[in-house]
């Protein structure tokens, strides 16, 4: 399997309104967990994802 990276941003609005505004523009909301760290709200490129998803196949 090959790695692959992703582009992404921290993102600072959260909530149900603020990830269905991120959507509707073409983005996803992502959280990162684990170890020890606080959890880390980011929003991903849809297009660059499912680019990524689809080759990986």
């Amino acid at each position: 399997m090959e790695n692959f990276e992703i582009n992404a941003q921290k993102r600072t609005d959260i909530g149900k309104g603020a990830s269905r505004r991120l959507r509707r523009s073409g983005n996803i909301p992502a959280i990162i967990y684990g170890g020890d760290q606080k959890p880390v709200a980011l929003t991903i490129s849809h297009n660059e994802l499912l680019k990524h998803l689809e080759h990986e196949a």
